[in-house]
């Protein structure tokens, strides 16, 4: 049992013991904002500015977005969970578009194919059974 106590009283000294070197969150600041300028390493910056993101990483994300949007995303609606400006989410979509044909953008709209092959799977289903369908009931219902 004085043992335990020992290493507790050990412990605790350790702990309370000042370090010399330390950067503080300015300093971690100021030298990413370095590793930046010099173009050492690539980073995004948030928009609160309180953290810092790869490229890679936004790209991972906005992937996921996607998936989870059921194949439909406006960049709009995304930006908030991303927390990055909008320009950095678009230099990535146009990469990730370079990247998979199957993923399409029109007026601020991300669409991947298995979207419009459910899309036009639907509206054959509707033209299966009602034989006509009229613009308007297409645009309100996929809009």
């Amino acid at each position: 049992m004085d043992d335990l106590a020992e290493l507790q009283a050990l412990l605790g000294a350790v702990q309370k013991q000042e370090t010399k070197n330390r950067l503080n969150e300015r300093n971690c600041r100021e030298l990413l904002i370095k590793l930046i300028e010099k173009e050492l390493v690539k980073l995004i910056t948030t928009l609160d500015g309180g953290e810092y993101v790869t490229p890679d990483h936004l790209e991972k994300e906005l992937r996921d977005e996607i998936i989870v949007a059921g194949g439909r995303l406006r960049l709009t609606d995304v930006q908030p969970q991303l927390n990055v400006d909008l320009s950095h989410i678009q230099r990535r979509l146009d990469d990730i578009i370079k990247d998979d044909p199957s993923i399409k953008f029109v007026d601020g709209e991300v669409f991947t194919q298995d979207y419009m092959d459910g899309v036009a799977e639907e509206i054959n289903q509707i033209l299966q059974e009602a034989g006509s369908l009229r613009l308007f009931e297409l645009a309100s219902r996929f809009n």
